[in-house]
């Protein structure tokens, strides 16, 4: 059966052999340098913590058990409760993840390690895990930075019109749900958000993703801390 992304929230699924999904990332602020190389360590040892234990698996193992036992490693235990390094999969719009897998299995979209972690997946591999993720709730962050979340909100709401930075919700809508191959970024980490948000302004995320680059360009460090805190705090 080939697996198409659907129009909503679900792809066409079945039962295999899934890798695990890690991937490096980039804290946001000073220190880059420094923060590069633990990210890097991070990443090893969540890589390697993966390919130790892996053995196929049978087809008549459950989702759950696969995505616990291949993704915890670098997503968290509860898959939403994850390491800020690394995006929250939980409650992740299918055909938006489904899409996603296959670039990284592609090699549309860059990650060696995520390539050699997925690419012995079939589309029906990635139609299940992509469902069973988006079935799963999230959990946001806590407010606690109010003014910050205010300029957020301002910027999520209703975009930067004197740098031409359209608003988030144009295209993620209001409550930042998306749908379909569009992201939820609603009560994502936000330290994840404006590692992408800075990799589209670098020019080193650009698979599929062309309406992002106009709007991360237009913005500041400072607006790029501001929505990402507001975003993470969506519920």
């Amino acid at each position: 059966m080939q697996a198409v992304p659907g129009e909503a929230n679900r792809v066409p699924f079945g039962l295999g052999w899934p890798g695990v999904t890690c991937r490096p990332f980039r804290r946001p602020g000073g220190g880059r340098r420094v923060v590069r190389h633990w990210a890097s360590a991070v990443l090893l040892a969540c890589a390697t913590h993966a390919w130790a234990g892996w053995t196929p698996l049978p087809p008549w193992q459950r989702i759950e058990d696969i995505a616990n036992a291949r993704c915890a490693a670098c997503h968290g235990a509860r898959v939403s409760d994850a390491n800020p390094l690394f995006p929250k999969l939980a409650g992740q719009n299918a055909g938006y993840l489904f899409r996603q897998i296959e670039n990284f299995r592609s090699g549309v979209r860059s990650g060696p390690v995520m390539y050699y972690q997925l690419s012995d997946l079939t589309a029906e591999n990635v139609a299940a895990l992509a469902n069973y993720f988006s079935g799963l709730s999230r959990s946001p962050a806590r407010s606690g930075q109010s003014r910050l979340e205010a300029e957020g909100k301002k910027i999520f709401d209703r975009g930067i019109p004197a740098s031409g930075a359209a608003a988030c919700a144009q295209c993620h809508g209001a409550d930042g749900r998306g749908s379909g191959a569009m992201p939820n970024l609603a009560g994502q980490h936000a330290d994840y958000v404006a590692d992408q948000l800075r990799r589209f302004q670098e020019g080193t995320r650009v698979a599929g993703q062309t309406p992002e680059h106009p709007v991360a360009d237009a913005l500041t460090e400072e607006e790029i801390l501001a929505v990402t805190r507001y975003i993470a705090t969506m519920p």
